[in-house]
């Protein structure tokens, strides 16, 4: 049961992100698209700006929804945490490793993204 319940995790969570990733590429070929319409450039400014605060809204809550799968572990003592959404925001990302601070050593590191609990 409980491995049925990790492969199900962990398709969630791949599966949320292949949705972000296609809303993303959707919002930004309709920034494309707009740019190509024959309307006044005040509307053409007006959709990008609508796009653009779509495609920010759409960061956050995918911030605040990937934040709900697993947890991050530091490579140096092991520790497991999930860190707050603000250190989230401002943490640089490479795929599927942050740059975090452990709360338990206190050291800087790039820390594994783990879906399996």
């Amino acid at each position: 049961m409980m491995k049925m319940n990790k492969a199900t995790k962990r398709e969630q969570y791949f599966k949320f992100i292949a949705k972000m990733i296609t809303i993303i590429i959707a919002i930004i070929a309709c920034g494309i698209v707009v740019n190509f319409l024959r309307i006044p450039e005040g509307y053409k400014i007006a959709i990008s700006i609508v796009l653009v605060v779509v495609l920010f809204i759409l960061a956050f809550y995918a911030i605040k929804k990937e934040l709900s799968f697993g947890y991050y572990e530091c490579p140096n003592c092991h520790n497991h945490y999930i860190p707050s959404y603000g250190k989230a925001i401002f943490s640089f990302v490479v795929f599927f490793k942050r740059r975090l601070k452990c709360p338990k050593c206190g050291e800087r590191h790039w820390m594994d993204k783990r879906v399996d609990n």
